[in-house]
């Protein structure tokens, strides 16, 4: 959600000169977010599986393997919607820059 206003307001604080130097971090660092995030995730949907599965009374049972695997996306969901409610918060709070490169 605010990735390219941030990435915008970044690259107008530099000058013109630097602004492939800019954009090169800028998208290293999105795809490092992207892969940190998607680890972050898939880690607590298999904690939330995890918690599931000790909590029944036979884990060996193959129709429980559904239930936490539901159970482990539903918490990797919520993780994702409580970071979409802190982007959409921030994006509320970002100004536009203006800076004179004369």
């Amino acid at each position: 959600m605010i990735m390219m206003p941030a990435q915008t307001n970044g690259l107008n604080q530099l000058p013109p000169e630097f602004y492939p130097d800019g954009t090169a971090i800028m998208n290293t660092l999105q795809q490092m977010a992207g892969a940190i995030g998607t680890a972050v995730a898939v880690s607590i949907m298999a904690a939330g599986q995890k918690n599931y599965m000790s909590t029944v009374k036979n884990p060996a049972d193959p129709a429980v393997f559904p239930h936490a695997l539901t159970a482990g996306v539903q918490h990797a969901f919520i993780f994702a919607m409580i970071v979409a409610i802190i982007g959409l918060l921030c994006a509320f709070f970002m100004k536009r820059v203006k800076v004179d490169h004369s």
